[in-house]
C-alpha cells in the first residue's frame, strides 16, 4: 500500500473513532461498560494517530506495530461488545 493512502486511511481511522461515543450516547449501558468502551475509543483513536504518523514517516515497520495494537482494541471491544458493536471482519492485504 502507498503510503500517502495509509495516510489517509489512518486519518478517517482515527476521525471515525471520534465519533463512536456519539454513536452510543443513548445505548443503555452500565457506567463501567461506557467507561470501558469510552476507553477503548480513545485508545483506537491515539493508535490510529500514530499508524498516520509512522505512513507520514514511511516506517513501514512502525505501521505495522500500530496495526498489531489497533486489531487488539478492535477484537477486545467487538469481543466484549459484541451485542453493541456486532461481529468483526478484518479484509485481505490483497
Amino acid at each position: 500500500m502507498k503510503y500517502d493512502e495509509a495516510t489517509k486511511l489512518a486519518r478517517f481511522l482515527a476521525g471515525s473513532a471520534t465519533m463512536l461515543p456519539d454513536a452510543v450516547d443513548e445505548v443503555d449501558m452500565s457506567a463501567p461498560d461506557r467507561k470501558a468502551f469510552l476507553d477503548m475509543v480513545r485508545r483506537l483513536e491515539r493508535d490510529a494517530r500514530e499508524l498516520e504518523a509512522q505512513a507520514m514517516a514511511k516506517n513501514a515497520d512502525g505501521m505495522q506495530t500500530s496495526l498489531v495494537t489497533i486489531r487488539g482494541t478492535c477484537n477486545e471491544c467487538h469481543s466484549q461488545f459484541a451485542d453493541l458493536a456486532g461481529p468483526i471482519q478484518f479484509g485481505s492485504a490483497n
